[in-house]
């Protein structure tokens, strides 16, 4: 079974919201506002707010966004050798290291955008 790329981001970046909040001392009630949508749905969260500055900034600086596949190693077959498959697993996880750099320097953009709101 695979996940697609964007609901793994989109968790991860939900995660990071939620710890962020926590340790600043935000309410159920304060993360709720940040994160659900008003007006019926309507009207875009704060914290999709947030997404899209922190991706455009993130953009500006390094280019496309990160994603790290985690379906695209495939098992190796009977015809090929383990050592075929572990160079193949191994590149696969060396791109998904990189996209962690990457990964980290989005957060910090969220994470700056995440505190102004908090202090508004």
């Amino acid at each position: 079974m695979s996940i697609p790329e964007e609901n793994i981001t989109n968790f991860k970046i939900v995660n990071h919201v939620l710890k962020e909040c926590v340790q600043k001392g935000l309410s159920i009630f304060q993360i709720g506002k940040i994160i659900y949508r008003s007006g019926y749905g309507e009207r875009e969260s704060i914290l999709e707010d947030i997404v899209k500055k922190a991706k455009a900034i993130y953009k500006d600086v390094h280019g496309d966004l990160f994603y790290c596949r985690v379906d695209s190693a495939e098992p190796h077959s009977a015809d090929s050798s383990p050592s075929t498959a572990n160079s193949s697993m191994l590149e696969e996880s060396s791109q998904c290291v990189a996209s962690l750099e990457h990964e980290e320097s989005f957060f910090k953009y969220l994470s700056a955008f995440l505190e102004q709101e908090i202090l508004l």
